[in-house]
């Protein structure tokens, strides 16, 4: 049953989140253009107002991919559960549990096409302008650039860079769902409540966000804590008057002092990958709860 509630649900969030892509993309093809042509190289004033017009075009755009996603998503969970439609999603012979994890998975899959499609959009752009400004001629250049700066990123960290990158991704999966919950609990809570249930939920938003945060923030300066004390120690080792030794091998530690610094931020990822799961599973359950012993429909 999950597998049909989750159909349903990407056929009825498709098409705004195919409509707020095709938007996004639209207006880079017209800053693309708009590179190509005399605008941003004329001096006469109503080609630059048109061209700042344009690049503001461009910048609404990109706004409205990044939160106009997130919020449609909850717009659709409360109104598919808490409005006239939650009365039919409600007598449905699926658990809360199942109505939750179908918008919860749905909703992910939407943003990660956003964000995929705002990278895109955004090297999109970026070559445009520098083929409208310097020509073709300039683009190996710009690869090249990028490429040196990975190469640079794995050369930092050594035989750990697969690690760090595997732990960035699940830290950022589970984050991208933690921020659905958020949204998704708030909603829960509010709808207990008989009159301004938006506003409610928006309180409770900002509350159960900072809580999260507040605990992050302080788990990760207890956490984070011994790791800085060792790059401490290394930098102390490279910049004070034990180097001046020459029995002291500089390039050992300096390879110490990075793999310091790659092994705290990969350890900070994955604690704070365990301590937002743990808050996505515990909003889970609460928006279960709400949903089976605290439902108040409009």
């Amino acid at each position: 049953m999950l597998k049909k509630l989750m159909k349903h649900d990407w056929i009825a969030l498709s098409k705004k989140i195919l409509a707020i892509n095709i938007g996004l993309l639209a207006a880079t093809i017209l800053g693309i253009i708009s590179f190509q042509t005399p605008l941003w190289t004329s001096n006469m004033p109503y080609l630059d107002l048109l061209a700042m017009l344009i690049l503001l075009i461009n910048i609404i755009a990109f706004i409205i991919a990044g939160a106009g996603v997130t919020i449609y998503l909850a717009v659709f969970f409360y109104k598919n559960l808490f409005t006239d439609e939650g009365y039919l999603m409600h007598t449905l012979p699926v658990k809360s549990s199942q109505l939750i994890l179908s918008k919860l998975f749905t909703g992910f899959l939407a943003q990660i096409l956003t964000i995929i499609n705002i990278i895109v959009c955004v090297l999109l752009l970026v070559m445009g302008a520098i083929v409208g400004f310097d020509g073709f001629s300039e683009l190996p250049e710009f690869f090249k650039a990028i490429g040196n700066i990975f190469s640079t990123i794995a050369k930092a960290m050594d035989m750990n860079l697969a690690l760090f990158i595997i732990v960035l991704i699940v830290y950022a999966i589970i984050a991208a769902l933690c921020s659905i919950m958020v949204i998704y609990g708030s909603l829960c809570i509010g709808q207990m409540f008989s009159k301004r249930r938006i506003m409610w939920s928006i309180v409770f938003y900002f509350v159960l966000y900072t809580i999260q945060q507040a605990v992050l923030t302080i788990g990760l300066a207890a956490f984070a804590q011994p790791q800085i004390e060792k790059i401490d120690a290394y930098s102390y080792q490279l910049s004070g008057s034990v180097v001046t030794s020459p029995s002291v091998d500089l390039t050992e530690l300096e390879r110490l002092a990075s793999e310091g610094i790659l092994n705290m931020v990969t350890q900070t990822l994955a604690f704070s990958a365990l301590i937002t799961a743990l808050a996505a599973v515990g909003l889970f359950f609460l928006s279960k709860y709400m949903m089976d012993r605290k439902l108040n429909l409009e």
